[in-house]
């Protein structure tokens, strides 16, 4: 990394103005902002900065092409991201603080200007509509990080390009808790990524009031059984507290299914993943036992004998005694338990 000179004839305020967030600023307007800033270059391969630097500048790519790469816990670098002309780099830390949650390489000769942190915490006051692209620019930065970290444990391996047509095709969804995602019956034709939150799913029958039938986590897929059915909603979903999702439209899954083939296949997947857990799940449920007791007289031993029975039977789950007096009561039928 290196200081550099601004190509022929042209003045900081001029490079900034290629920008459409700059073009409506005035020289003295520009000046003023970033009367500190001073233009650099990186030469292809060179290191901008490194995951786990300290870092409270921020820079503005100008020219050429830059990658950011995240190191996993086995130390090694995959590609999270690409920078054009028009990107800012370093936002997060610069806003936030805290240390560079990515490595960022010139992938060619790149001209860059660097904001240095005084100029940086003057941006809320003299420019809000700076501040507000940065802010946004942070949360699509946090958004493709959470992408990045659930999709492989959802489809798999993912590559770094897959994960951005996805980001690219993405609708993004707050619900605040209580907040139906949909209703039993509506037409299925979008899936979602549960990113941040808890749904809960709900069924109602003909005749029956709406019954708690699971729970969809962060990292879930939901949706998605219509999608490719093309059938309505089977159930309700509503969210149990704040919750942020990533939605495709079926038009939007088409087209990623088109250009990544696998991508249906790994869905499939994990439908039949799920399925298999849920006939387990089912297939583990306590069977209902029904025990009848038939005495041989009047006597009072099989009346005694039954009350132990109960007793044991309790301790290993739920166990309810009916007698003609309990049947009786519970349907309010006198003398039915006789006829």
């Amino acid at each position: 990394m290196a200081e550099a000179n601004l190509p022929q004839g042209q003045t900081l305020s001029s490079l900034l103005k290629e920008s459409t967030l700059f073009a409506s600023f005035s020289d003295s307007e520009l000046k003023q902002l970033f009367n500190s800033a001073a233009p650099l270059t990186l030469s292809p391969g060179a290191a901008l900065f490194r995951q786990g630097d300290p870092g409270t500048d921020l820079y503005y790519l100008a020219r050429g092409r830059l990658c950011a790469r995240v190191r996993n816990d086995a130390g090694k670098e995959t590609l999270a991201s690409r920078m054009v002309p028009g990107d800012f780099v370093g936002e997060i830390t610069a806003m936030t603080g805290g240390r560079r949650t990515a490595s960022v390489y010139a992938e060619e000769e790149s001209l860059l200007i660097l904001i240095p942190e005084s100029a940086v915490l003057q941006i809320p006051e003299s420019c809000p509509e700076l501040d507000q692209r940065l802010r946004q620019a942070i949360i699509r930065r946090l958004r493709r990080s959470a992408l990045m970290t659930l999709l492989p444990d959802l489809l798999g391996p993912v590559e770094a390009a897959m994960i951005t047509d996805i980001e690219s095709q993405a609708r993004w969804l707050e619900l605040v808790k209580g907040d139906t995602l949909f209703s039993q019956g509506d037409p299925g034709d979008e899936l979602f990524v549960v990113v941040h939150g808890r749904l809960q799913v709900w069924v109602k029958s003909a005749s029956d009031s709406p019954t708690v039938v699971g729970e969809i986590a962060k990292g879930e897929l939901v949706g998605e059984m219509s999608v490719f059915t093309g059938e309505n909603r089977s159930a309700t979903v509503v969210a149990m507290r704040d919750t942020e999702l990533a939605g495709f439209s079926k038009q939007a899954f088409e087209a990623l299914n088109q250009k990544y083939p696998s991508l249906a296949l790994r869905i499939i997947k994990l439908l039949i993943k799920r399925l298999k857990h849920s006939n387990l799940a089912l297939a583990n449920l306590p069977k209902t036992s029904n025990f009848c007791v038939v005495p041989l007289n009047s006597g009072r031993l099989a009346r005694i004998f039954t009350r132990h029975l109960v007793r044991a039977l309790a301790a290993h789950g739920t166990c309810l005694h009916l007698n003609s007096t309990t049947v009786e009561s519970h349907l309010k039928a006198p003398g039915i338990a006789q006829a």
